[in-house]
């Protein structure tokens, strides 16, 4: 059996596993971004393993399309030819052409979760011989069930997004450690990950009227804002404007929501499918060989495809809607992240939901180790993460982030945070100096200033009705506003000068305190 040839940060995460290994530690999380290869990793495992150890490999994954896509990929890149564990046949079995033949003797052993956990209750010498347990997916708490039953040996669950779904159910109460070898900055800088571009579109559902079950985002009433026409428009809008033409994944509230979208992508003359997880799999095979084979196909989902897809040739991700979790986020913007043959392109992430606000962009290093080994209490309520701007290249961080990882700056020293400072970040969006000095050329000098004071002080009162005006939000809208009066400074030839800054402040402070005076 030929030794699999694996990129650094592969060798060190296996290398980290067989170290972790031999000092006793039994169960194992194994953190990999979506596209990092987390199936030759699981191959290196498996060859290792077997090649040292003379007992089986057990690979649960959680879909029925999985089951022979790591069977082919474990044969392809570790030369391993795995058995099949599945709920049609009695025994482990191995398919040769269209039939499936007993196969008890296979090393490596591929199977579903449910199965696998019923024929240990019936069969429960099925573990004998087993000496490692691979999980895919393990984030998804469905495979809590069976590991009582693997007490001795290795288990390594792999995610791209290790934190449980259930918080009532931490990762750290059934694993002992994690490690993670590499994140997705330095999977682009290696030329393995697509780079993105983020863009934040206002898709104007109120978040507000979203309502939290569970820590997520009630799926019905959600579904309900968003399924509003002129939601569904803006989706369309939206691909128009950043993606027309070109291969796109859309994620949808639910499967209902999903196909008016779809529609209304039909309608407008689009190349536009839905698929959901009632398909049958010959309709799954179907659907997504068609969205394989079409450049300007748009497939419209709610989860289904979250998870396992490998389509390099998928150029935008449109997240049409919100969601409180950081793993769903990571899954879905995740999709278009891989390197096609001829190399490295850039994708783009359409957020629709002000998900970014909420967990940051989807190349942010997040640290893992953090999150597994003081995971999030269980709650009702959600919130944004605390977040600031880098002073530099103003890229959304960590508010403990120090060294900004997209450009390096330091960001130590202590910044002003309000819950709210992020999204007033975005009121001078839209504020054009150039088309306002050409509007008001003809009238005094200052004109333009007062124009734009005026607009700001506007969209100001539309985002925070209700909101009590103190000295802290005076000086944060006094800095949106200088930074478009030293525009228009530059873009009129003149001086920003002390006298500038004051004057224009005075402006502005004196419209504030007439206009609250009243209001309040």
């Amino acid at each position: 059996m030929d030794e699999i040839t694996l990129r650094d940060y592969q060798s060190k995460g296996v290398d980290d596993v067989a170290r972790l290994s031999s000092k006793g530690v039994r169960r194992i999380i194994f953190q990999l971004a979506t596209g990092g290869g987390k199936t030759v990793v699981f191959s290196a495992l498996a060859q290792r393993f077997i090649s040292r150890i003379d007992k089986k490999v057990f690979i649960c994954v959680h879909r029925h399309e999985l089951l022979e896509q790591t069977v082919n990929a474990l044969k392809k890149v570790a030369g391993i030819n795995a058995g099949l564990l599945i709920a049609e046949y009695k025994t482990i079995c191995q398919k040769v052409g269209d039939l499936y033949i007993p196969f008890n003797n296979a090393q490596v052993v591929v199977c579903m979760i449910e199965t696998l956990n019923n024929r240990i209750k019936k069969y429960s010498s099925l573990t004998d011989g087993v000496g490692m347990l691979i999980v895919d997916e393990v984030h998804l708490g469905n495979f809590v069930k069976i590991y009582s039953y693997f007490e001795t040996q290795l288990i390594v669950g792999f995610s791209a997004t290790p934190i449980s779904a259930n918080k009532k159910e931490p990762l750290k109460k059934h694993f002992d450690t994690i490690i993670s070898p590499v994140n997705i900055l330095e999977l682009i800088k290696g030329g393995f990950l697509s780079k993105n571009i983020s863009i934040a579109v206002k898709n104007g559902v109120n978040k507000k009227k979203l309502k939290i079950r569970g820590g997520e985002y009630d799926e019905k009433v959600m579904a309900s804002l968003y399924s509003q026409s002129k939601n569904i428009k803006n989706c369309v809008i939206a691909y128009e404007e950043y993606c027309i033409g070109e291969k796109t994944i859309v994620f949808n509230c639910n499967i209902d929501h999903s196909k008016l979208v779809t529609d209304r992508f039909v309608q407008a003359g689009y190349n536009a499918r839905h698929i959901d997880g009632t398909f049958s799999k010959e309709e799954r095979e179907q659907t997504m060989q068609w969205f394989k084979n079409t450049p300007d196909a748009i497939i419209n989902s709610v989860a289904l495809l979250t998870t396992g897809v490998d389509e390099p040739s998928i150029l935008n991700c449109i997240v049409n809607r919100s969601t409180l979790s950081l793993p769903l986020w990571l899954q879905m913007t995740g999709r278009a992240a891989r390197v096609t043959k001829e190399g490295i392109r850039q994708f783009k992430i359409i957020d629709l939901g002000s998900n970014i606000q909420t967990h940051l962009d989807w190349s942010y290093p997040h640290d893992w180790n953090t999150y597994f080994f003081y995971p999030e209490r269980a709650r009702n309520g959600g919130g944004p993460a605390p977040t600031k701007m880098c002073v530099e290249c103003e890229s959304l961080i960590h508010l403990s982030t120090k060294i900004c990882p997209f450009c390096l700056a330091n960001n130590e020293r202590q910044q002003v945070y309000d819950k709210n400072i992020i999204e007033m970040e975005v009121i001078t969006q839209g504020i054009d100096i150039d088309k306002l000095i050409s509007k008001n050329k003809e009238y005094m000098p200052y004109r333009t200033l007062h124009v734009t004071k005026g607009i700001l002080i506007s969209k100001f009162r539309k985002h925070y009705t209700g909101r009590q005006m103190t000295d802290e939000i005076k000086n944060l809208l006094n800095g949106r506003y200088q930074e478009l009066v030293k525009q228009w400074c530059e873009k009129e030839a003149k001086p920003y000068n002390l006298f500038i800054k004051n004057l224009t402040k005075k402006w502005l402070f004196d419209e504030i305190n007439r206009l609250w005076k009243t209001n309040n």
